[in-house]
């Protein structure tokens, strides 16, 4: 693994290249997102059977998102979890975003 580690520099680059995409998309957007500078992004949908619902949403359109719920979260704070990977593109985040922002996806209020 430690020869690995010098040629992964190109990689590195592009996760943090896509991770900037994806801060600068969170900035214009009035979701609650949690402020994280690494390529784990969350996005607060409170509620247990909201942010279900709201993930169930994105995976059905092909968005491998996660939940994080309450108990392991203080109730309403619950959020979707989303890990970002330097094979993602930035056509893939833009999408994200989209469906974010979609009525498909109703379950998911972006209004502060």
């Amino acid at each position: 693994a430690y020869d690995l580690f010098p040629e992964l520099d190109a990689t590195r680059e592009r996760l943090s290249f896509l991770v900037r995409k994806f801060r600068k998309l969170t900035a214009s957007s009035s979701g609650q997102w949690l402020d994280s500078s690494s390529w784990i992004q969350s996005l607060v949908v409170p509620g247990n059977r909201q942010v279900l619902a709201a993930a169930a949403g994105l995976q059905d359109q092909g968005f491998c998102v996660k939940t994080i719920r309450a108990p392991s979260v203080r109730s309403g704070s619950e959020r979707i979890r989303i890990c970002l990977h330097a094979f993602n593109t930035e056509r893939e985040i833009e999408d994200l975003f989209t469906a974010l922002e979609n009525s498909a996806c109703t379950a998911i209020s972006l209004q502060a």
